[in-house]
C-alpha cells in the first residue's frame, strides 16, 4: 500500500511540474515577444513616414505625388538597406515617367504625372505592385502589401463622377502575439497616409474600413486618410471634375446661338410695310 501511495504522489509531482513547465515556457516566450515589441517602440518610434497623394488638377491632368521620410533611428539600424530602398522607388518612378527629387539620405518626393483615369490607375498599380525588378534582383526585402486603386467615371456632360476605391492590406506590418490579437499599435512605427486633392472637393463614403482616421484640410478641396497598420483598409471618395469637352460644346453653342440673336434682331432691323398718304 505505501509503495502505491508513493508511486501515486511521484505521478502527481511529475504531471505537475510538466504543467508548470510548460505554463512557464509560454509565459517566457510571450515575455521575449513583447519584450522585443516594447524595445521596437523605444527605438524606433516615428521610424518611417510614407504618404501618397492623388491631385487632380484637371479631367485630364494630375500627379501622383509620394513623400518618403526615414526616421534617424531606422537609418541607424537599416543602414545600407534603407538606401537601397529609396534608390529602389526613385528608379521605379522615373520608369514610369515621373521624377525624383532627393531631399536628404532619409528622405525623398517622388512625382508622377497621370492624364486620365485609367492611367492614373495603370500607372499607380503598376508603381505598387511590380511584376519583376528588372535587371536587378530587389536587395530590400519588405512585405507585399499590394495596394490596389480603382477610378470609376461616368461623363454628365458639363463635369465627370469620379468614384475612387482604394484597398490595401497592412496587415504584415502588425505586431502581433501567438493568438492573433494586435500586441502593440504599430501607427507609432509606421505613419502612412493616402491624400485626395481636386477642384471641387471629395464625399468620403461610408463606411471606411479600418481607418484611423480622415481629415479634411483647412483648404476645403482635400482629404487626408490616416491608414492603420496592421488591418485591411478600404475606403471610397466621390468627386466631380470640370469636364472641359462639354463645356467647350456648350460655349460654342451658345456662341452660335448668341450670333444668330444679334444678326436676325439686332443688326438687321425688321422690314416696316410702305406708309400710304393721307388724302
Amino acid at each position: 500500500m505505501l509503495s502505491i501511495a508513493v508511486f501515486r504522489a511521484v505521478a502527481a509531482l511529475s504531471i505537475w511540474y510538466r504543467q508548470l513547465c510548460s505554463t512557464f515556457g509560454r509565459s517566457l516566450a510571450q515575455m521575449r515577444l513583447l519584450g522585443i515589441s516594447v524595445f521596437a517602440v523605444l527605438m524606433l518610434t516615428g521610424c518611417v513616414k510614407y504618404e501618397v497623394g492623388l491631385n487632380f488638377s484637371t479631367t485630364h491632368y494630375g500627379t501622383i505625388v509620394q513623400h518618403i521620410k526615414l526616421g534617424q533611428r531606422f537609418t541607424v539600424f537599416s543602414g545600407q538597406s534603407a538606401e537601397q530602398w529609396l534608390t529602389t522607388l526613385e528608379q521605379r518612378a522615373r520608369s514610369l515617367g515621373g521624377s525624383a527629387s532627393r531631399l536628404s539620405s532619409q528622405e525623398v518626393i517622388l512625382t508622377m504625372p497621370f492624364y486620365n483615369g485609367a492611367d492614373l490607375m495603370q500607372r499607380f498599380n503598376q508603381f505598387f505592385n511590380p511584376s519583376s525588378e528588372s535587371g536587378n534582383q530587389q536587395l530590400v526585402e519588405l512585405p507585399s502589401l499590394s495596394p490596389t486603386l480603382t477610378l470609376q467615371q461616368t461623363n454628365a456632360l458639363f463635369a465627370v463622377r469620379n468614384h475612387l476605391i482604394y484597398d490595401v492590406d497592412l496587415q504584415p506590418l502588425g505586431v502581433v502575439g501567438a493568438d492573433g490579437n494586435q500586441l502593440i499599435n504599430t501607427s507609432s512605427l509606421i505613419e502612412l497616409q493616402l491624400g485626395l486633392s481636386t477642384p471641387w472637393g471629395a464625399t468620403v463614403l461610408e463606411p471606411v474600413t479600418q481607418v484611423e482616421r480622415v481629415e479634411l484640410l483647412p483648404d476645403g478641396h482635400s482629404l487626408v486618410w490616416i491608414l492603420k497598420p496592421g488591418q485591411v483598409n478600404h475606403l471610397e471618395a466621390i468627386f466631380w471634375l470640370p469636364n472641359p469637352l462639354g463645356i467647350g460644346i456648350a460655349v460654342i453653342v451658345i456662341a452660335v446661338l448668341g450670333g444668330a440673336l444679334l444678326r436676325y434682331r439686332i443688326l438687321s432691323p425688321p422690314v416696316l410695310p410702305p406708309m400710304v398718304p393721307f388724302t
